[in-house]
């Protein structure tokens, strides 16, 4: 199960291109989750830490100088799930390409090549309801039946917590690319003792028949109020977007022109910057928004953003009605025939 979990995730980090993960892109791991480190801790009972914060799995790894070494070389990727069973899948892995080079291949045996070449770094598998080891290894298959792929990191009673080995996944590389991954690893092994446990967490949801409460402020420093805001139109199409998403970015002139299309029927876009607490967001979107020709609304995320909308990956687009209640949505990803749909349908 976890190869299969991890080699299909992985796929998707090379092929994607409709939709941002909800970890922003970095040249390093250590400083991809920085900015995000005050909102996951709030999300989980983890110790306050300088370190790589998994809010699903309820944890913070200790920061890992090496990464930052090698950050122009390689390319690390976070998984950080919430499954069905009660079982909450955290890992890290290592890639000998960087950012730029696997966002350029689209050949099926360089992609083939990529995933040959993926090592892991870590995994760290909690289970709820008490469970064990014995559980784990029967829900890990044949990674879990062999010796010393688990083993047990803390137990609180509700929560149980395991290191996962898998020898294939973390078998050695040549070259450059093995002496850097072989040294993130020997780092990553002398501070695994020192992880801060606390509380892992699912996922929060957003479906239609919710109803989304918050207050910001726009771009332009106005108080805005979710029953206001939802009182002036019939349909509120809400894109959930960052300043450093490619595909958010890209749509933007689109979603413009949905603005303008459905005005008259009762319509509106508006846009909720989600990462607008991170330094230079704001006027990085500002930039981006002025290139784009953008008149419609935006807003900055609420302080509580992570509660009222729940994203995964970016965009993420919702439709509300004139009490704030989801009628559409969530489409996750770039779709703007999907959106032009919705809205023509809930406007009939």
């Amino acid at each position: 199960m976890k190869k299969q979990l991890v080699l299909a995730a992985l796929a998707a980090c090379v092929m994607t291109a409709a939709a941002c993960s909800n970890e922003k892109p970095a040249e390093s791991a250590a400083s991809e989750t920085a900015a995000e480190e005050t909102a996951a801790e709030e999300e989980t009972d983890a110790e306050e830490s300088d370190g790589i914060v998994f809010k699903h799995g309820g944890f913070t790894f200790p920061a890992l100088e090496s990464l930052e070494k090698y950050e122009d070389k390689i390319y690390t990727e976070i998984y950080d799930e919430a499954m069905d069973n009660g079982l909450y899948y955290s890992c890290m892995l290592f890639l000998p390409y960087t950012e730029e080079q696997l966002m350029a291949i689209t050949d099926e045996e360089e992609i083939a090549k990529v995933q040959d070449s993926v090592r892991e770094l870590f995994t760290v598998i909690a289970l709820d309801g008490g469970r064990g080891e014995a559980d784990l290894r029967e829900l890990l298959g044949d990674i879990g039946e062999k010796e010393g792929s688990v083993t047990e990191l803390l137990s609180d009673g509700e929560y149980t917590f395991f290191w996962v080995e898998d020898e294939v996944m973390s078998g050695p590389l040549e070259g450059e690319a093995g002496e850097m991954y072989q040294e993130i690893r020997d780092e990553v092994m002398a501070k695994k003792e020192y992880i801060a446990f606390g509380t892992p967490k699912g996922y929060s949801t957003l479906d239609k028949g919710d109803t989304a409460v918050f207050q910001t402020v726009d771009m332009e420093g106005n108080e805005v109020d979710s029953a206001e805001l939802f009182a002036e139109h019939k349909i509120t199409m809400v894109n959930v977007w960052t300043s450093w998403c490619p595909p958010c970015k890209a749509e933007l002139p689109d979603l413009e022109k949905i603005n303008a299309e459905f005005a008259e029927k009762g319509g509106a876009v508006v846009g909720v910057l989600y990462d607008s607490a991170e330094e230079g967001a704001i006027d990085s979107a500002k930039d981006t928004i002025a290139e784009t020709g953008v008149t419609y609304r935006m807003l900055l995320a609420p302080e509580d953003a992570e509660d009222v909308f729940p994203v995964e990956a970016y965009p993420t687009t919702w439709f509300f009605d004139e009490t704030g209640e989801v009628v559409g949505g969530p489409v996750v990803g770039a779709d703007v025939r999907q959106y032009r749909d919705i809205m023509e349908n809930l406007l009939k």
